[in-house]
């Protein structure tokens, strides 16, 4: 559109016609402009969209890869400890865990009992075979977590009073500016729980790191309860060989002492007792063979001497048959 404010009637169809023309290029100019800027803006969107997906399909991988490293290392000859620090340095490859809890839960006995425990603001560190009895530790923010069967997030003094807890750095260590703990669930039973806390000003934990340490401790359950269950199956395994190798030493001994008695008596039956020389049995068993080899070589003979003392009998009535016997064995 153009227009005149000073002439009246100074366009004429000339000036309708040409700028009917510019119009036309005008318009094919920025139909043009605003095609190329559309185009611009899905190649943008899809791109972001391809990355995203990218993204996902890689972290998805990274993930997949992780479980696999857990199975693998629950499968493994690694001892607890080891596992479980193997294990830790897979999670903090994914949020900040440089403090990281891991504790079994019996509902059974409402006890608590830490696998696992590295922090940098408490130091001790709990034996894992030491059981802890709810009602030990009141305020715990672990067992108030495990207890609601829920997972829990935020600064720990926030939770601590979402929970109706009483602060008690001296017990519990001190507060952490992002607290993040899941239950580790067996169907509808909570068997523990694992926490990743940090102390640094800025830090905080987002729903997806939540929802991915909820689906991690799943897998770290059964880690756990393969690792368990080995360790158990070789104890059993150790004691049946003990009590296998108990009863091989003591079926030894039996047998060892019924051939030592086989033996005795065999020796008993053949020998005369007090002077320990053949008896009357073992000269009629080598008479025996004496005579069955001379049938067999009719040029081999043999003879056999017998002694007889006279008046022995005078010496056991005389002098007893202590001093009879002793006479026996000086002859």
């Amino acid at each position: 559109m153009v227009q005149n404010y000073e002439f009246a009637d100074c366009y004429d169809d000339q000036d309708r016609d040409f700028l009917t023309f510019v119009a036309q290029q005008v318009l094919t100019a920025l139909s043009r402009q605003f095609a190329h800027q559309e185009l611009e803006r899905r190649v943008a969107d899809r791109t972001r969209a391809l990355t995203a997906e990218i993204r996902e399909r890689e972290r998805r991988e990274k993930l997949q890869e992780t479980l696999y490293r857990i199975a693998d290392l629950a499968s493994s000859d690694l001892a607890m400890d080891e596992m479980l620090e193997a294990i830790h340095a897979l999670i903090d490859e994914w949020m900040y865990a440089r403090n990281l809890y891991i504790a079994l839960y019996s509902e059974a006995r409402d006890t608590i009992r830490y696998l696992y425990m590295v922090d940098e603001g408490e130091p001790r560190r709990i034996g894992e075979r030491e059981e802890i009895h709810a009602s030990e530790r009141p305020n715990s923010l672990s067992l108030a977590m495990i207890h609601s069967g829920r997972p829990a997030m935020g600064p720990s003094d926030r939770l601590v009073e979402a929970f109706h807890l009483v602060a008690d750095p001296g017990n519990y260590g001190p507060a952490s500016t992002a607290w993040l703990g899941v239950p580790m669930l067996d169907g509808a039973e909570v068997r523990g729980g694992v926490v990743v806390q940090s102390y640094l000003p800025d830090a905080r934990y987002t729903e997806e790191d939540r929802a991915l340490l909820s689906f991690v401790a799943q897998h770290i359950l059964t880690a756990v309860d393969r690792k368990l269950a080995k360790f158990e199956l070789e104890a059993r395994i150790a004691e049946c060989s003990r009590a296998l190798a108990e009863t091989v030493r003591e079926l030894r001994h039996q047998i060892q002492q019924r051939e030592t008695t086989e033996s005795r008596l065999a020796h008993e039956h053949l020998h005369d007792l007090l002077t320990g020389l053949a008896n009357r049995s073992a000269a009629m068993i080598e008479l025996e063979r004496a005579l069955s080899r001379s049938r067999q070589s009719q040029g081999r003979r043999f003879a056999m001497m017998v002694f007889d003392l006279d008046r022995f009998k005078r010496v056991n009535d005389s002098m007893g048959l202590l001093a009879g016997d002793d006479m026996l064995v000086q002859i």
